[in-house]
């Protein structure tokens, strides 16, 4: 007799969402939930049928194929139920001719490729990261003469500042940001006009205020309902994996906050980035015997944009990061890279040993010549250059040095510097104030954490002036 496969949802949100009849339902909300199953489990009640079409899309293709991500786990359930792969195509066909593919639409262009398609059941991993344009017009090709309703499934993670967040905000308590749990998997009804979306709780109530405006056959209501599930939810996880659980926990607070907790409020603001309690009281010195050390400047366009140039040393000795000093100011081009000279030689005489210098290249090609200039001129102090667009936006740089400050890892030195030092991370990332101090330092640790500095004799050559 051939195998039985038994594929059972986890009692709670899960089963609630592979159970819902929705036009439109979208699950999740934390991470850990047990999204990535659902989603991919819930196409398999219609593959019977010869005729049925389902595509899950992610934004980008590579996405799909990361380790242990839905194309691994897809190969792991479908092929037990008798479907072929074709791994070019990135489809599964079943033995009634039923298929289920993976898509991606990276652009608002690439959905030209999709203008014919008819796909009964559309997936989204994440539909946070895709545009609202790439939604609604989708949504047009949500279409089916299979015989199976058309309609849409969707899992995400909270984000604040998505469009998503205004399609979802009935469901979410407007004081806390969470999830409101008595409304969880309720239905209301939707029509889109004009771009703008009117709501109801049945869809009775939208055709008694459009019906005459628009006309009967223009007002069709979408069902739409939101499942919220957090890690919790997901007893399998959190019990094969717990170290999962600590990872979240290990993030900083708005990431936490999100993905943990599936708030959907909390973004990135003065107060929740980084908190002077969560160093502690400063400091009177350091150790002065081992660690790395590390140097990393933030530097401005001009002296006269506003902004200024920042160098932040940094030390990591024994798991704790101190911020050692900083110097910061406004310079021309000229006199900033002699500040930036001078502050070296002045490291390394202070340290007596190797301190590594990490300094921010500048977009387009005048930052590239100048980072050619400071690699001539600092040649002996071996400098590394960071490029900002792939070290990612402010925030993200910021992420992993304010989880290790909440966790009281990292500690600053009682110096003049250190008021405004920390008065400038408070207050990141809000509007009119600087953000080069939080630059530089991110910029310091986050080398300082990706690999060990690299070692060798003191540097030679010029030592007390040009």
């Amino acid at each position: 007799m051939p195998d039985v496969v038994e594929l059972r949802p986890q009692p709670g949100p899960q089963t609630d969402f592979l159970a819902s009849d929705a036009d439109i339902a979208v699950y999740g909300g934390a991470a850990g939930g047990g999204k990535s199953w659902a989603l991919l489990v819930e196409p398999l009640r219609h593959v019977h049928n010869r005729r049925f079409r389902a595509v899950i899309f992610r934004r980008m293709s590579t996405e799909f194929t990361k380790s242990g991500g839905l194309w691994d786990e897809a190969n792991e359930i479908y092929p037990r139920l008798g479907a072929n792969v074709n791994q070019q195509l990135m489809r599964f066909r079943f033995p009634s001719g039923g298929t289920i593919s993976f898509g991606h639409i990276e652009h608002d262009k690439t959905l030209e490729a999709w203008h014919s398609a008819q796909i009964a059941m559309l997936g989204y991993d994440e539909l946070t990261t895709f545009t609202e344009r790439m939604f609604w017009y989708m949504l047009s090709r949500n279409r089916s003469l299979c015989g199976v309703r058309p309609y849409i499934r969707a899992t995400w993670n909270p984000n604040a500042d998505s469009w998503v967040a205004k399609l979802v905000e009935w469901w979410i308590d407007p004081e806390t940001g969470y999830p409101l749990s008595e409304r969880a998997g309720l239905l209301r009804w939707f029509i889109r006009v004009d771009g703008q979306l009117e709501w109801a709780d049945d869809p009775a109530d939208l055709h008694a205020r459009f019906d005459a405006a628009l006309g009967a056959h223009n007002v069709l209501p979408k069902s739409f309902t939101f499942i919220p599930a957090t890690l919790a939810d997901n007893k399998i996880l959190d019990l094969r994996n717990p170290e999962y659980r600590a990872g979240l926990m290990a993030m900083p607070l708005v990431e936490r906050e999100r993905f943990l907790a599936g708030n959907w409020k909390i973004r990135p603001t003065a107060g929740n980035v980084f908190r002077r309690d969560w160093f502690g009281g400063l400091l009177a010195d350091c150790p002065r015997v081992g660690g790395e050390l590390v140097r990393a400047w933030d530097k401005a366009g001009s002296a006269t944009d506003g902004d200024w140039s920042a160098g932040v040393l940094m030390l990591r000795h024994e798991g704790v990061y101190y911020v050692v000093d900083v110097v910061r100011g406004r310079w021309r081009p000229r006199e900033r890279n002699d500040v930036i000279y001078q502050t070296a030689q002045a490291d390394v005489e202070a340290w007596g040993r190797r301190v590594r210098l990490v300094i921010e290249q500048e977009p387009g090609n005048g930052g590239a010549e100048s980072a050619a200039v400071s690699a001539v001129e600092l040649a002996e102090f071996g400098p590394e250059f960071v490029r900002p667009a792939t070290e990612g936006s402010k925030e993200v740089r910021a992420r992993p040095l304010s989880a290790q400050v909440e966790a009281r890892n990292v500690r600053v030195l009682n110096r003049p510097w250190a008021a405004a030092f920390l008065e400038e991370l408070e207050n990141f990332p809000s509007p009119g104030w600087h953000d080069d101090q939080v630059d530089g330092a991110a910029y310091a640790f986050n080398k300082l954490a990706q690999q060990p500095a690299r070692r060798g004799a003191l540097p030679i050559g010029r030592r007390y002036g040009r």
